[in-house]
């Protein structure tokens, strides 16, 4: 670097102050500053040199302040060091600086940083509860990490026991198994869990639950379908078992539970229980035949949990990917009187270019509809809605550009509110002139359709 650009960049992490009179005809002496950085991370160094200016005088202490921690330098000359800790990046900090001379006059000098530090992931362990009981026996603690700094990832997870026992996870999310014997754990001794996660950027984050080793052995549990991690579309089964491990006791019921909606297995008063129970991915909650508005596509979680008949509970998960191909108005709500805008989402727009369908609603309590074309829809498609008959809504789109995979918006229709509040179903073709079809960019037509559910518009 050319020494006149280096002498610029040097000055500007260097200050130099001098102090005023005191009034008692001394002169206060001169304090620099340099900062390691302007912009600091973990940790930065602080160089402070006092110069009195009276004679006679020699300079005592400077102290140097960052974040209400303050080091004291001995003398005329000295470095500290300091650490960003947990500040959050983004914010400004003060480093104060103040030079006490044996005159006892003073100089301050304050410096302003940015604090450049990253985001740490977050830790979160969703089983066991805190303050559950575990064991004895074995018990599968479950955690999951979240990478908070754009672009990081999780790399691993350590699940600890009472400060050592460790468990890999090398993922974001994960089940490990311990045993309490194992462990040297009697009934109702402390168990502290701590799962630690790593990000990307060598960053961690921990989160903490403390149980106490059960009395009475828990039940197995174990969902056996569908398979971990598989995709599931419209209605499908999960299947369960369970068997009591504590002599004499027997399996009172198995709650399973998917998107929030649960189904129960009841038992029949004998040690072991199986059962099969359904839900609907279309629909949320999940229940079979509702009529509640779609959920999204994506990845959910099975819960499975067994009950004995002495009330001790174990429970096992499984993941799935819900993958439908449905088409649905959505929920929304809004002020009597005003404009409601329903959006209809198809949850796969892929290779679609074009449709037409009914859209059915109760001219008694919304009116005046206006369609516009959806998020998904490419500038230069052809909407061509029909509005003229009162509670139906006939529309087609062409096209010759696939609609974008990035929503799943494919129309708006913008309602009028009447006055009278609660809800009211917006709903797709079971009435009209207009069939339910769905086109490529060939024009050529797309099956099998896509299934259909209702959407609730509520009015307050």
């Amino acid at each position: 670097m050319p020494r006149h650009l280096l002498l610029v960049a040097t000055l500007l992490l260097v200050i130099v102050v001098a102090g005023c009179h005191s009034g008692r005809g001394l002169l206060g002496p001169t304090l620099t500053m340099v900062l390691s950085a302007l912009e600091v991370r973990g940790d930065f160094t602080v160089t402070v040199t006092g110069t009195p200016n009276d004679d006679g005088a020699t300079i005592v202490t400077i102290a140097v302040t960052f974040n209400n921690q303050t080091q004291t330098v001995n003398g005329a000359q000295g470095t500290v060091t300091f650490n960003t800790g947990q500040l959050a990046g983004g914010t400004t900090h003060n480093v104060v600086a103040v030079v006490t001379d044996s005159n006892g006059e003073t100089t301050q000098i304050t410096r302003q940083v940015t604090i450049a530090n990253l985001a740490p992931p977050t830790a979160a362990i969703t089983a066991p509860a805190d303050a559950a009981e575990v064991g004895p026996g074995d018990f599968n603690v479950t955690a999951n990490g979240t990478a908070n700094e754009a672009g990081a990832t999780i790399t691993q997870i350590v699940i600890t026991v009472n400060g050592g026992n460790a468990q890999t996870i090398n993922a974001d999310t994960g089940t490990v198994t311990f045993n309490t014997a194992t462990l040297g754990l009697a009934a109702g001794a402390a168990v502290a869990i701590v799962a630690t996660v790593t990000d990307s950027n060598g960053l961690t984050g921990a989160a903490t639950v403390n149980c106490t080793v059960g009395t009475t052995a828990a039940p197995t549990v174990a969902i056996t379908a569908p398979a971990n991690n598989a995709n599931v579309v419209g209605i499908f089964n999960v299947n369960v078992n369970a068997a009591a491990q504590e002599p004499g006791a027997t399996i009172a019921k198995i709650d399973v539970t998917f998107g929030g909606h649960t189904e129960t297995v009841n038992g029949t008063g004998t040690a072991d229980l199986a059962g099969t129970v359904q839900f609907d991915s279309r629909v949320t909650p999940p229940v079979v035949a509702a009529v509640d508005p779609a959920v999204a596509n994506g990845q959910y979680t099975i819960t499975a949990v067994a009950t004995d008949s002495l009330g001790v509970t174990r429970q096992a998960t499984r993941r799935v990917v819900v993958d439908n191909f449905l088409l649905a108005p959505g929920d929304v709500t809004g002020a009597a009187g005003g404009q409601i805008v329903v959006p209809i989402n198809l949850s796969n727009t892929t290779d679609v270019a074009g449709f037409s369908m009914t859209i059915n609603y109760d001219a008694a309590r919304l009116s005046a509809p206006v369609v516009a074309a959806g998020a998904a829809v490419p500038a230069g498609a052809l909407v061509l809605p029909n509005t003229t008959n009162p509670g139906v809504i006939t529309v087609a789109v062409a096209g010759t550009t696939p609609f974008l995979t990035t929503s799943t918006e494919i129309l708006t229709v913008t309602f009028t509110a009447g006055a009278t509040t609660g809800g009211t179903q917006v709903t797709i073709n079971p009435q009209g002139t207009t069939p339910l079809a769905f086109s490529n960019a060939m024009a050529q037509p797309i099956t099998p359709l896509p299934d259909v559910a209702p959407g609730t518009v509520t009015i307050e």
